[in-house]
């Protein structure tokens, strides 16, 4: 359809942003003298991925799908500023994220911020965009990291009784609840079952592992292109911790109990911990764990104190979502992050260094991340790991732990797009809303800044 790929206009001054498609009628001149943003969006993955893989392997082809992609953009936009000049002054908010920097090249989001820039003629101030961290490469070279909102990561939410008594009681689910009211339809009926499956029954876990104090939980990929790409090094990392986790009580490796408690001299009782790299698939010179299920791993989530947030490919990674959602206190390693690459951080593929002005953290004029702990990359490369583990929780005691939560509670919603099945529901999160109050935020920032 042709208004996947038209822009659309915002009205910043309203409390909830105002968004329609352009259109051409008579009532638009009336129309655009409201307008305080232009938004660009499209289906660049669902449309690329249309295509064969021998078709997406093509250069000429490629080249060909730029060109039909970019000029269908250009066209809109042309008729807009035509329309009316003035637009061509506001701000643009490109609405296209995508997860890697390969992949941004190849559906054409580095080739539209190219033709934005150069023949559209947007100014530099006046370009900005979302992504999962402020990554020019993703995004093209011609728009600034400091025009970058960093948005959430996607993840499959699985809300606890507790987050549901809130959203009921708060009754902020009258345009959208959670659990839709007409059962007469068929794909109702799924997204309903898909809902209700998604929710966690704190009271059904077993008494002894409500929230387990300082237990220490993380499940991910050994990533090991991140070694020369970003000099991240999961495996020498983690590998102590994982010395601590026995993997061998089931042949899954995916039951609750499958868990070792290190005895340590912590005031608070021992140091329990599940860190594990996994794959489904044995590779060369590694020890790895079974993949956990998805319902395993909510459980995990659920239960523990801390989740750790390791580095990745490049600075961010999914699992920060995951643990803001399910209410398991973020635990960075190192300061990426932050926008920094200290050792033993490498910025050779894929990123480029922010800097602490511009961290990748998403609503960081919300939440108060500088709060939340980070321990030493560093330190675990050099196998200390344990150490400083113990030593922190010997100095954050359960009113810093609430308090941290309390920050979490005030703000997970805005860490969801969606429940249900994402092709057919209808059920949507507040990470839209959080994302245009944050772009309402810099656009008044910068305004502040410039005059």
């Amino acid at each position: 359809m042709e208004e996947e790929h038209s822009p659309s206009t915002v009205n910043s001054n309203q409390t909830r942003t105002d968004t329609r498609l352009h259109a051409h009628d008579e009532n638009d001149n009336d129309r655009q003298q409201q307008v305080s943003a232009i938004l660009i969006a499209g289906y660049f993955h669902l449309k690329w991925g249309l295509q064969t893989k021998e078709e997406q392997k093509n250069k000429e082809n490629k080249v060909n799908y730029h060109h039909t992609l970019v000029s269908t953009y250009k066209q809109h936009l042309e008729e807009l500023y035509k329309d009316d000049p003035t637009m061509k002054t506001l701000p643009h908010l490109l609405l296209i994220p995508s997860w890697n920097p390969g992949v941004a090249r190849d559906i054409g989001i580095c080739a539209l911020v190219d033709m934005v820039r150069k023949d559209i003629g947007i100014e530099e101030h006046l370009l900005w965009s979302v992504g999962f961290e402020r990554n020019r490469f993703w995004q093209g070279q011609l728009i600034m990291e400091d025009k970058i909102l960093p948005i959430p990561y996607v993840v499959e939410p699985v809300i606890t009784l507790q987050q549901q008594k809130q959203q009921d009681e708060e009754k902020e689910w009258n345009s959208s609840p959670p659990y839709p009211s007409n059962h007469d339809n068929k794909n109702t009926r799924n997204i309903d079952t898909t809902i209700e499956n998604s929710v966690v029954d704190l009271q059904q876990l077993p008494k002894d592992q409500p929230r387990r104090s300082n237990f220490v939980f993380y499940s991910g990929d050994p990533r090991p292109n991140a070694k020369v790409w970003a000099g991240c090094h999961r495996d020498v990392m983690l590998g102590p911790l994982m010395e601590y986790s026995n993997n061998n009580s089931s042949s899954n490796g995916s039951t609750p109990d499958n868990t070792t408690t290190i005895t340590t001299t912590i005031a608070e009782g021992s140091l329990q911990m599940d860190v594990r790299l996994v794959s489904n698939r044995a590779k060369q010179g590694l020890h790895l764990a079974p993949r956990l299920n998805q319902q395993e791993y909510n459980h995990r989530m659920v239960t523990s104190d801390y989740c750790l947030i390791v580095c990745g490919d490049t600075p961010t990674s999914r699992s920060l979502a995951s643990a803001m959602i399910y209410g398991c206190i973020p635990l960075f390693l190192g300061s990426r992050w932050k926008g920094l690459c200290e050792p033993p951080c490498k910025a050779k593929w894929g990123f480029k260094v922010t800097g602490m002005d511009y961290p990748h953290w998403p609503y960081s004029d919300k939440i108060p991340w500088d709060e939340f702990p980070e321990l030493k990359e560093e330190r675990f490369m050099e196998l200390h790991g344990i150490e400083d583990l113990v030593e922190l929780f010997q100095t954050v005691n359960e009113e810093q732990k609430l308090k941290l939560r309390s920050i979490m509670e005030s703000t997970w919603k805005g860490w969801i797009y969606g429940w249900g099945d994402p092709w057919t529901s209808d059920q949507f999160g507040d990470a839209t809303e959080y994302i245009w109050e944050s772009f309402q935020r810099h656009l008044l920032l910068q305004q502040d800044e410039r005059y």
